[in-house]
């Protein structure tokens, strides 16, 4: 039951794969591969960063299923318009999942940039390391890369490979999977996006997500999503007040009839 809970929270225990606990993230069912411009994407494809336009901070708590040994903390600092290159944007994250028992650490740096008007091109360096109360602790490097594609006003399309240098971890030859995230999102007008992901993790079957929101007043979005291997169902509302956003999520697993949550907040430093 522990390895099917961990499954549903952050791939597997030990995996290092990294997940978004970001809660506008999770409403929409994951989707991230292609939302430009929002940082908190960066753990998927860090070429996401591209096209912040002002300096923004985050941070992300979630819950999946109710267990404080899978909860997952994260935080993010985007930073636009680098004083040698106007166009990129530079990022330091971080995320801590699991308790005193079992714990993953991950520290990110990122930088994006657009390679043209239409294309964008990130890469993140994180230092990964896992820690067991009863053991050693184990740390490893990692590198993620990824493109964005503005093909129109309305349509973007992204792809981002985390751990691609599938670094080796412990001292039993295990190795950090990595992770292959496409997909695509379109803006159906200036308050509602739709977008959808397919995700092939080494070694596992692919998985796929798709959600979208809607801006139902100026202050207020409504989200949802749903997502198979494993399946969820998900939703969340957003709150803008001036420069700060609100955001919750609730997320539904029906094969093991829990349901968690995520909050997270972020904030224009101007």
């Amino acid at each position: 039951m522990t390895c099917t809970l961990l499954l549903c929270s952050r791939t597997a225990a030990g995996s290092l794969v990294p997940v978004s606990s970001d809660a506008r993230i999770r409403s929409m069912g994951g989707v991230t591969a292609s939302l430009i411009g929002y940082a908190p994407a960066m753990y998927t494809n860090p070429a996401t960063l591209a096209g912040s336009e002002s300096m923004t901070a985050s941070l992300a708590y979630s819950d999946p299923l109710g267990k404080s040994a899978m909860t997952t903390v994260q935080g993010i600092l985007a930073v636009p318009r680098m004083p040698f290159d106007d166009q990129a944007t530079a990022a330091l994250a971080y995320d801590r999942f699991g308790d005193d028992l079992y714990r993953e650490t991950t520290v990110l740096l990122g930088y994006a940039t657009r390679v043209t008007q239409w294309l964008a091109a990130g890469v993140s360096f994180g230092w990964m390391q896992r820690e067991f109360s009863a053991a050693d602790d184990d740390s490893a490097p990692g590198i993620s890369a990824g493109l964005v594609a503005s093909v129109s006003e309305r349509l973007s399309i992204g792809a981002g490979m985390t751990a691609i240098n599938t670094p080796e971890i412990g001292d039993n030859g295990e190795t950090v999977p990595h992770v292959l995230t496409t997909g695509a999102t379109v803006r159906l007008d200036d308050d509602m996006l739709l977008g959808g992901d397919i995700r092939k993790q080494q070694g596992r079957k692919a998985s796929w997500c798709f959600g979208g929101e809607a801006g139902v007043l100026p202050w207020l979005m409504l989200r949802a999503g749903v997502s198979g291997n494993p399946w969820t169902y998900s939703g969340g509302t957003g709150l803008q007040l001036g420069d700060v956003h609100l955001d919750a999520a609730m997320i539904r697993y029906p094969d093991l009839e829990k349901t968690g949550f995520a909050v997270s907040v972020q904030m224009v430093i101007r």
